[in-house]
């Protein structure tokens, strides 16, 4: 146990003087590289995300140009806060501008993702020439369950599950459920990425009734992703100790 403990704590000593010094060297660049770099890498996963879209949507695109739009934002300050010079190093319950960066982009890119194999679980028509969607008959089951009520409940619910529990599991090691404000933080960021289905939602005409179940189940699903991502987290950090 005791050897254990001092070789992480010799690797956490080198990953730390790697990251500072990683930090210093990114620090002497010029700032309008650094916005370069924002630029470039956000304008280049908006047009993979404005294809993967145009691919799911294409009779429909017209709706999702605000969506495009919002993940776009969503992608530039996500890539901005994550190539601020900083040290880049997980701490339990530390927020750097890099982990929120981080998170950012993985709540934006697997939100698109999981909308992407299962467009059915936000509740909107894909293309019939959709090659995906191996989970479309789940939306069956859950509107058997309790008609279009229970429908968005849980198909909110398990798009959130799937795409939260992706996002959180990256960033396991600052995770944690010692405080509301801990919840809370890494809960509204992912939610963010979540804010142009449900405008799409709201201006359908035969969604916006059942708007609040898909909300409810969505923040349901995020989290319970977060819960299960933390709960791994420490089984694991655990079994390394032992």
């Amino acid at each position: 146990m005791k050897e254990s403990e001092d070789i992480l704590s010799e690797d956490i000593s080198r990953k730390l003087e790697r990251a500072i010094t990683s930090s210093l060297i990114r620090e002497q660049e010029p700032r309008w590289m650094r916005f370069y770099r924002v630029f470039r890498f956000s304008l280049f996963t908006s047009g993979i995300l404005y294809i993967g879209l145009w691919y799911c949507f294409r009779h429909s695109m017209n709706h999702w140009m605000l969506a495009c739009g919002l993940w776009a934002v969503a992608m530039l300050f996500g890539f901005y806060f994550y190539f601020i010079p900083q040290p880049k190093i997980e701490v339990k319950n530390y927020w750097s501008s890099w982990i929120i960066g981080k998170l950012i982009l993985l709540a934006t890119f697997n939100t698109w993702m999981t909308l992407f194999l299962c467009p059915h679980f936000v509740v909107l028509h894909p293309s019939e020439k959709l090659a995906f969607g191996f989970l479309n008959g789940l939306p069956d089951l859950y509107m058997a369950l309790g008609g279009m009520s229970a429908c968005m409940f849980f198909c909110g619910f398990t798009f959130s599950l799937l795409s939260g529990c992706l996002s959180f599991i990256f960033i396991s090691k600052t995770i944690s459920l010692s405080s509301w404000r801990s919840i809370l933080k890494p809960a509204l960021i992912s939610f963010s990425s979540l804010i142009p289905i449900l405008i799409i939602q709201i201006f359908d005409m035969n969604l916006r009734f059942y708007f609040f179940y898909w909300l409810a189940g969505s923040l349901l699903g995020i989290l319970t992703s977060l819960v299960i991502v933390s709960l791994l987290s420490r089984v694991f950090s655990k079994k390394l100790l032992n």
